[in-house]
């Protein structure tokens, strides 16, 4: 019985933040449980929550990194501690996924956002986020 109420919350929360997304202007990509794909513009972010946690909201944008790019540790580490030191709701570090290609990820965490305040928080994640993007891409072009 307890494993019945979390897909209900999902279920709920998901449809509650999609209609959310759609209300602030943006464009519906894909959803997964957990997990709303968005679009505006050019750039594709995520909208990551936690069925327990409804208070918790994560924004999120990756982009995939060119493999002619430096990859050595340092210069990814001063990236990183650049974003993380200049924005400070913005959280940069880097994954390669099985394939073995490298990619960036940006991530706004927020935290009790109520319904009414979710288009104004919303727009200034995605606008943040781009601009944490844009500064990596400006100040270490042969990283990203």
């Amino acid at each position: 019985m307890d494993t019945e109420k979390p897909v209900a919350t999902n279920e709920r929360l998901t449809a509650k933040y999609e209609a959310l997304l759609k209300a602030a202007g943006f464009e519906l990509i894909h959803v997964w449980e957990g997990v709303i794909m968005f679009k505006l513009i050019s750039y594709a972010y995520s909208l990551n929550f936690q069925p327990d946690l409804p208070e918790y909201l994560s924004f999120g944008l990756g982009a995939a990194i060119d493999p002619s790019k430096n990859k050595e540790t340092s210069a990814r580490y001063e990236l990183a501690q650049f974003i993380n030191s200049s924005y400070r709701y913005v959280k940069c570090h880097f994954e390669t996924d099985s394939d073995g290609d490298d990619s960036i990820q940006f991530a706004c965490d927020l935290m009790f956002v109520n319904e009414s305040d979710f288009i104004r928080c919303a727009h200034t994640a995605v606008k943040t986020l781009d601009n944490a993007y844009i500064s990596a891409s400006a100040k270490f072009p042969d990283v990203v």
